[in-house]
């Protein structure tokens, strides 16, 4: 079995690997490595790590295991000790996946795909912009604030939590728009129904931010729901609604 292992640099990750090993599979960094095919892709940090992991997990149609190494892990997997016993179950093709939809991301002719949200921001920090949106060509509003926020049902326990964005299921393909720190009180988030385009123009400085992970100088970009999708390993015992109580310490 192929098998690709993408880390955060402090992370020791000896331990996996040995044990990987000694039962026999190929294991790779799959940031140096090239492989023809993957069976599967462990990522070892928190959900930053989960997000690089994604775009590998994506080009070789692997199943991702996210390994929890941070603070929230919305998205993870399981810790390190959940691991050695699931992988057993890997093996013996006993587990479960849950297909999380990826935002597609149209920026000046260049499509990027993004698990979380892409933003619209303000350039210049401290200067408010006004961002233009539409869905299907039809004109929303104006927003006034320090940006716009597209999410995915995924990325609704993200940046999206944050500015007080509503939670979905990640089972969803809806997507959230929600403007970032705006100046009109009565403007909140809007959920689209899947297979709508949502157009964002801004008239003033301003730049698209993928993922939290890409920044590109743009004024206008598109998104959507894209085709592809990330097939994420579901730990039996990690049911959505339990991580939200425990991570956002619901009734304690």
């Amino acid at each position: 079995m192929n098998i690709g292992i993408l880390t955060k640099p402090d992370c020791n990750t000896k331990k996996i690997i040995s044990f990987l090993k000694e039962k026999g599979h190929n294991v790779m960094d799959i940031r140096i490595s090239t492989p023809s095919s993957l069976d599967l892709l462990i990522s070892h940090g928190g959900d930053g790590t989960v997000l690089a992991a994604m775009h590998y997990a994506v080009e070789y149609s692997a199943p991702l295991y996210a390994i929890d190494l941070g603070t929230l892990g919305f998205l993870h997997s399981g810790n390190e000790e959940d691991f050695y016993e699931d992988f057993l179950s890997f093996e013996h093709n006993q587990y479960s996946v849950i297909e999380r939809s990826l935002l597609k991301v149209d920026v000046d002719g260049t499509t990027y795909l993004a698990l979380n949200d892409v933003a619209l921001s303000t350039k210049n920090p401290g200067k408010m912009i006004h961002v233009e949106c539409s869905v299907n060509g039809n004109s929303i509003t104006t927003y006034p604030a320090d940006g716009v926020l597209v999410a995915s049902a995924t990325g609704s326990t993200a940046y999206s939590l944050s500015c007080n964005g509503p939670i979905l299921d990640p089972e969803m393909n809806d997507i959230i728009i929600t403007p970032i720190s705006p100046h009109i009180l009565s403007q909140r988030s809007i959920i689209v129904k899947y297979g709508k385009s949502i157009h964002l123009v801004s008239k003033d400085a301003s730049m698209v931010i993928i993922d939290g992970q890409k920044s590109i100088d743009v004024k206008e970009c598109n998104v959507s729901i894209s085709e592809k999708s990330l097939k994420l390993i579901s730990h039996s015992s990690k049911d959505f609604f339990n991580i939200l109580r425990d991570k956002l310490c619901w009734g304690k």
